[in-house]
């Protein structure tokens, strides 16, 4: 008796939280279905000048691009400078200066033909109707080369391996697999910290649309600690680290995939790797892009993060490098 009693006794209790659950539950959905709101100010934003320069310093033509920053409220959003004007200078006297509608080419930006200009430390300054005027500061990286006897020399090995060679009659295609080893020695200064892009290519207006051609880092291959992965450019940032020999005997594997007709359509392909000399606030920016696009440890109530800059407005970035194509 005193058993049923008890179960009767359970019964009933589990019935009234049952009840009084049901009760909070429903009083709970109300109040959601009424709605909160609670409104949220956003701050106002002063438009600034946001300021990109990215240049081979031994190129024949330098490219520079402004557009005002735009707050969140802003229904036209970031509007291109067509009217800038950008000035190169050096403590020494020299400047150069271009912009304006003149030098604005759409889909490019404004653009300085046969800029010849020196070594050094350069600052930019860049002047909008209607903005402060900005500046960002950068020195010339070195100037790299294979050859024999050269300042900062790059010397380097490949190695191809037998390609891999699938035939697909029914298509009438073949798909061709081949792994390249490289060994690089890149120069490093003794008064300065020194980076570098390894990028591979091809160059894809030699392949028609009847093929498919690509060349990659191998992920797969254990990094080297002195080289970090950037996907947006399909390479890698190399850098000198502590405890490391230099930037001697840089090992990295490449993997090129190719669909077409033949063999010799695939041993026609113009592969190289790009070997880019970069400033450290280029390589800061760069890491940045990487980290924005890419984020590690991501959490919804993070701080939201900011691409590296050297421009005085806290907008862009003036970054000059170096470059020379290895073939492969």
């Amino acid at each position: 008796m005193a058993h049923r009693l008890l179960i009767n006794m359970k019964n009933n209790i589990s019935l009234w939280v049952g009840l009084y659950g049901l009760i909070i539950l429903s009083t709970g959905c109300e109040r959601l279905s009424e709605g909160v709101v609670q409104e949220i100010e956003f701050p106002e934003h002063e438009p600034r000048l946001a300021v990109s320069m990215l240049c081979n310093w031994d190129s024949d033509t330098l490219v520079a691009r402004a557009q005002s920053t735009a707050g969140i409220l802003d229904a036209d959003g970031s509007q291109k400078q067509k009217e800038a004007l950008f000035t190169l200078s050096q403590s020494n006297g020299s400047s150069y200066t271009w912009g304006g509608t003149d030098d604005w080419q759409n889909g490019v930006g404004h653009v300085f033909e046969n800029p010849g200009l020196e070594e050094g430390e350069w600052t930019l300054t860049v002047e909008a109707p209607g903005f402060e005027s900005v500046t960002g500061l950068q020195s010339t990286p070195p100037r790299i080369d294979t050859l024999n006897g050269a300042a900062y020399p790059v010397a380097f090995v490949f190695t191809p391996l037998e390609p891999e060679v699938d035939e697909w009659p029914e298509e009438n295609k073949i798909f061709v697999r081949q792994i390249i080893e490289v060994e690089l020695t890149l120069p490093t200064r003794d008064n300065a910290q020194d980076f570098f892009l390894l990028q591979p290519t091809i160059d894809s207006d030699a392949v028609s649309i009847e093929e498919y051609a690509e060349i990659r880092v191998d992920w797969e291959l254990d990094q080297d600690p002195r080289a970090e992965r950037l996907s947006l450019i399909d390479g890698l940032l190399v850098q000198e680290v502590a405890g490391s020999i230099g930037l001697e005997s840089i090992t990295l594997e490449l993997e090129v995939e190719y669909y077409g007709e033949n063999l010799e359509g695939y041993e026609a392909l113009s592969k190289s790797l790009q070997v880019v000399a970069i400033t450290p606030e280029m390589a800061a920016y760069y890491v940045s892009l990487e980290n924005i696009q890419n984020p590690s440890g991501f959490s919804l109530f993070s701080e939201p993060l900011l691409a590296y800059t050297n421009m005085s407005s806290g907008y862009g970035c003036f970054g000059v490098y170096r470059s020379i194509a290895l073939p492969l």
